[in-house]
């Protein structure tokens, strides 16, 4: 301190007051300025960090994104072929409830088999399972009333039988079918077996 009080009786009065301007400026504004570009440096650093962050969410959002895009493409895609399967199922289905107690039940079933192998993938899990029970039961239904069995095993095949019929609608947000169109139905069967 007496090297500096020294030096500073050799600059003279000015040099007194220029070094304690010095001083003031280094002891009050220079810690501020110092600590305002730490601020300024860390601030940048964590804008980076945020940046990158938000980057790499919206790369991700984007090709998530673009994913569902191309599913949704291609589910609207087969939208029509799922429709159109599903009502070509449920015209056989109704060609199997006419024809159970028909000579022709065999035909109808055979008939059945060969969509379903050949379209079965475009209905829904639902419809797909129920129209396979109903062509399989319906196959040896007839048999299974002409040769006596229990009215519990005849009830449930039909049961079986027409369950399909309300899957197959409802895959396509179609309300079941009524009380009535499902008695008309059994009507049509017992008629034609006559």
């Amino acid at each position: 301190m007496a090297l500096f009080i020294s030096i500073l009786a050799g600059f003279g009065i000015g040099g007194a007051i220029a070094a304690f301007v010095a001083w003031s400026l280094l002891k009050n504004y220079v810690p501020s300025y110092l600590a305002e570009k730490g601020k300024n440096l860390a601030t940048r650093e964590d804008v980076e960090e945020i940046t990158e962050k938000i980057e790499s969410i919206k790369s991700s959002y984007t090709m998530l994104s673009e994913q569902f895009k191309a599913q949704h493409q291609l589910r609207m895609a087969a939208v029509e072929r799922r429709l159109q399967a599903h009502q070509e199922a449920f015209a056989l289905w109704r060609d199997l409830v006419q024809h159970t107690y028909s000579p022709s039940i065999a035909e109808t079933v055979s008939k059945c088999q060969t969509w379903w192998d050949n379209n079965c993938l475009y209905l829904d899990a639902g419809a797909r399972d129920a129209f396979s029970k109903a062509f399989f039961t319906c196959n040896w239904h007839a048999q299974a009333v002409d040769q006596g069995a229990s009215t519990a095993v005849i009830m449930e095949n039909w049961a079986t039988i027409m369950a399909a019929g309300d899957e197959i609608a409802k895959a396509v947000a179609l309300p079941g079918l009524t009380s009535a169109e499902k008695d008309e139905l059994k009507s049509e069967a017992v008629a034609r077996a006559a």
